[in-house]
């Protein structure tokens, strides 16, 4: 009748994944923004940080890492929904 314990894992890693997708392309989003914003501020000096930018493949290796890191985090409360049992989580609430 209730959610089984494959459901409530496939949910909280399912809502782990979309967090951590979320968050890794505001900030993936965020950077490019403050590297545009750096690039406007330095491009009239030399060196090396004349022109700053992130390339696709590190944009979306960053991404994947993001994603099997929060894919890992999210194991964790989901094995302890897995054991908690459907009375003591009434009784909890």
């Amino acid at each position: 009748m209730g959610a089984t314990p494959r459901n409530l894992v496939t949910q909280i890693l399912s809502e782990s994944i979309v967090l951590t997708l979320i968050a890794g392309v505001a900030g993936l989003m965020f950077g490019v923004g403050l590297l545009s914003l750096a690039g406007k501020i330095l491009e009239n000096t030399d060196g090396m940080f004349k022109d700053p930018q992130i390339s696709f493949s590190v944009g979306i290796g960053t991404l994947v890492i993001l994603l099997v890191i929060g894919t890992l985090a999210g194991f964790i409360p989901a094995n302890r929904a897995m054991k908690i049992k459907p009375i003591e989580a009434i009784r909890e609430e």
